[in-house]
């Protein structure tokens, strides 16, 4: 079959297994409309404050393939870029070539953006350990500190244990 266009994936790099599972689901859901799937990822995730060096800079040039990319449209997982300068500057680019995308966790004026519900996710796992695990002492590390998925995770995860009777506390 011949293949309506492309959409390109682009990640800071991949851990298995859980973004083998993300790329498998994109891949297919993508694949089911006629679309390839082409990843654009490095094979690292730093700042390069804290580890400035040539070679590193030199990898992360991958992401400026996309300036001269024939795509049809973008999935970006911006929330993986630990550089806020890479990430700004795959998200100027774009805006600026005009690329139809959706970002994943993360929002940038101009273009759309998708959230996985934290809430209850967190709150479904949790009562999982609960009920089917007989877990009663349970503790959450939800991220950094005031960011948004992270008190939302913090929420799922104080619904569940009070649902069941279970004590909550930020102390802990």
């Amino acid at each position: 079959m011949k293949s309506k266009g492309r959409i390109g994936v682009i990640m800071a790099h991949v851990v298995p297994p859980m973004d083998n599972e993300l790329l498998g689901g994109i891949a297919d859901a993508i694949s089911q409309h006629g679309y390839d799937t082409v990843l654009i990822t490095g094979i690292q995730n730093i700042l390069s404050e804290t580890y400035p060096d040539v070679y590193c800079d030199g990898l992360e040039n991958i992401y400026s393939l996309l300036n001269y990319a024939n795509l049809d449209g973008v999935i970006f997982a911006a929330d993986r870029f630990l550089h806020d300068k890479i990430r700004k500057q795959i998200l100027d680019t774009l805006i600026k070539r005009r690329f139809p995308s959706i970002l994943i966790e993360h929002k940038y004026q101009g273009l759309d953006h998708v959230y996985a519900p934290q809430k209850e996710y967190i709150k479904m796992v949790t009562l999982h350990l609960i009920n089917e695990h007989k877990c009663r002492k349970l503790y959450c590390i939800s991220g950094f500190e005031g960011e948004s998925n992270s008190m939302e995770r913090i929420e799922g995860f104080r619904e569940a244990l009070e649902s069941e009777g279970l004590e909550f506390s930020e102390n802990n």
